[in-house]
């Protein structure tokens, strides 16, 4: 009788140790099961965290970009998939206006004119086919696409009456780039004009596009 209350003793605790057990391996499983859970969300957050950095990077950079350099517009035209004016920053160079304008066509001939140059307010910017290359030569073109800058005024070797014709610049503002020409050197960069009593930034907005320092 001891012997069967005996086992019967032992049964009872050895079910209630299984449930036990159980429920700690089960509260184990869920518990790996939470953690591998929260950790695809930790890394999914982690990756939307990175891609909002690289966004807000990219959107300062695009910022500081918009809020230094000037718009221009170009005119790019000839053997081009879509000629028209394109806006572009300052510091453009022609292939990313031929980039705007759509590339050029299976005719357009880009040996005629200097990929790397840079463009400028108010350019035409010209493209030949291969034909017209042949028969003018890329000196020509490039000379073509040029003769706006020709035109311009360069401050480091104009006269009173050349540096006059520059919105804005009379006769006091004329003698007096010439006397810190004189006295300083020449002008390294166009923005130096700005050293010149008289000449601010307001001023030099209204002569940029006009002026140049070679």
């Amino acid at each position: 009788m001891a012997k069967k209350r005996f086992y019967k003793g032992f049964i009872y605790v050895a079910g209630v140790f299984s449930i036990v057990a159980c429920g700690f391996l089960y509260s184990c499983t869920s518990k790996k099961g939470e953690t591998y859970t929260i950790g695809q969300h930790t890394e999914s957050e982690q990756y939307e965290e990175i891609t909002s950095a690289g966004s807000s990077d990219t959107h300062a950079e695009e910022t500081y970009i918009a809020e230094t350099l000037k718009t221009i517009f170009v005119y790019v035209c000839g053997n081009v998939v879509n000629p028209g004016v394109y806006e572009a920053y300052e510091d453009s160079r022609v292939y990313e206006l031929i980039d705007k304008a759509g590339g050029v066509t299976d005719n357009g001939c880009l040996e005629a004119v200097n990929l790397a140059e840079h463009v400028y307010d108010g350019q035409k910017l010209y493209i030949p086919d291969y034909e017209e290359y042949e028969d003018k030569g890329s000196i020509s073109y490039q000379q073509e696409n040029s003769d706006n800058r020709s035109s311009m005024v360069n401050i480091n070797s104009a006269d009173a009456e050349a540096l006059m014709t520059l919105p804005g610049i009379g006769k006091s503002r004329a003698e007096a780039i010439i006397d810190y020409r004189n006295t300083n050197g020449f002008f390294t960069c166009i923005e130096d004009i700005m050293c010149v009593g008289g000449i601010k930034e307001s001023a030099f907005s209204k002569i940029r596009e006009y002026i140049c320092v070679n």
